[in-house]
């Protein structure tokens, strides 16, 4: 899990949900890192990796 600081918001519409999501996919390709959940809320996110 990750939070904005402040619990300030981190996804400003979305733009930067989609583009997370993209960096993530990166991410996983390039550390061959698998993912079978995630949640995406307005200031935090939670990942369940492998």
């Amino acid at each position: 899990m990750n939070r904005g600081r402040g619990r300030q918001r981190i996804f400003h519409g979305e733009r930067t949900y989609e583009a997370f999501l993209e960096t993530l996919k990166e991410a996983t390709e390039r550390f061959d890192a698998r993912i079978h959940g995630y949640c995406l809320m307005g200031n935090h996110y939670h990942l369940n990796p492998a």
